[in-house]
């Protein structure tokens, strides 16, 4: 279970434990505004994959998309805004992901849904 409000919290046992899982990058941010959770890739369960969508805490940081690959209770986080231009600095309203390839997501916006295609992605 992941959990966003002005951070991010995971459960791996039904909310009777919680871990703050927030990053660095959500610094940037003053609300959590979508969160994805679980995919898969290559037919395999890839459960533990978190996208989140934040509002920036002004406008020049507008909305941010981050991506987590790593297991439970990992904060390492990429940002992807490199990768997508979030256009009229629209909020990031949902996120959802391909059921079969994690790494193809489509964030709606109030204005537009944009679709993103990833390959493998590491820290710049």
């Amino acid at each position: 279970m992941l959990i966003g409000r002005s951070g991010v919290y995971e459960s791996d046992n039904q909310g009777d434990r919680i871990v703050n899982v927030s990053f660095d990058g959500i610094k940037k941010a003053s609300i959590i505004t979508a969160l994805a959770y679980g995919g898969r890739e290559n037919g395999a369960d890839a459960r533990d994959v978190a996208y989140v969508g934040a509002y920036g805490d002004n406008p020049e940081n507008g909305s941010l998309l981050f991506l987590r690959e790593g297991g439970f209770g990992s904060k390492k986080f990429v940002q992807l805004n490199r990768f997508l231009e979030v256009s009229g600095g629209s909020e990031i309203r949902d996120i959802v992901l391909d059921p079969q390839n994690f790494r193809t997501v489509y964030v709606a916006t109030r204005t537009a849904v944009l679709q993103l295609s990833l390959i493998h992605l590491s820290e710049p």
